[in-house]
């Protein structure tokens, strides 16, 4: 019966995902160079966790891109929300829970499994809640609370959480986030920056 359900949820996810990229390139400038975007966002939201889902996942944008990479897998980046997905978290939330956060739970509980380690930073109450809710299901949750400002008076606090999940990623993979590979991490972010800029 959970595999029909499941099945189903997977169904109109998929339906949703495509209907609104549908709709994103019927409104398009006519670019060829856009298709590579589209085809880049479907495979990746479309992506069949069956085989085996990542190793990484984290939500929002407020973890240090090169703490992830460096690890040499592949992430999943839970951004944004989905209307499919915030229902599936519905029983699970209390209503004034924001609708990202309601969203990446509903997304998580349905596509992901307790081998994840889920990278979740503690920007406000919704993610907190949020935090609480996927530990107390079982899932590998690692928090972070980055001062919103980097300065003289937050850096010793702004390293203290960076050494914390760089050591919750290497324990996670039973391997070490070498400073070589930070580095090239970083310099692989600086290019992409720069050629996004480029784009623009």
């Amino acid at each position: 019966m959970s595999d029909h359900i499941n099945g189903i949820k997977s169904g109109s996810y998929r339906k949703e995902i495509i209907d609104t990229l549908q709709k994103l390139v019927k409104g398009m400038p006519a670019y060829k160079e856009f298709v590579f975007f589209v085809k880049c966002v479907r495979d990746y939201y479309l992506a069949n966790f069956e085989k085996g889902g990542p190793d990484i996942a984290v939500i929002g944008s407020g973890i240090p891109e090169e703490l992830v990479l460096a690890s040499g897998k592949r992430p999943y980046w839970i951004l944004g929300g989905s209307r499919v997905s915030s229902m599936w978290a519905d029983d699970a939330v209390p209503r004034d829970t924001d609708p990202v956060s309601r969203s990446s739970l509903g997304y998580l509980k349905s596509c992901f499994t307790e081998r994840t380690l889920i990278l979740v930073p503690l920007v406000n109450d919704s993610a907190r809640k949020l935090a609480y809710i996927l530990k107390s299901e079982g899932f590998k949750v690692h928090t972070v609370h980055f001062p919103p400002v980097k300065n003289a008076d937050s850096i010793e606090e702004w390293n203290r959480q960076y050494e914390a999940c760089r050591s919750a990623i290497a324990f996670h993979l039973k391997k070490p986030l070498t400073k070589r590979a930070l580095q090239k991490s970083k310099e692989q972010i600086r290019r992409a920056k720069t050629s996004i800029h480029d784009l623009s």
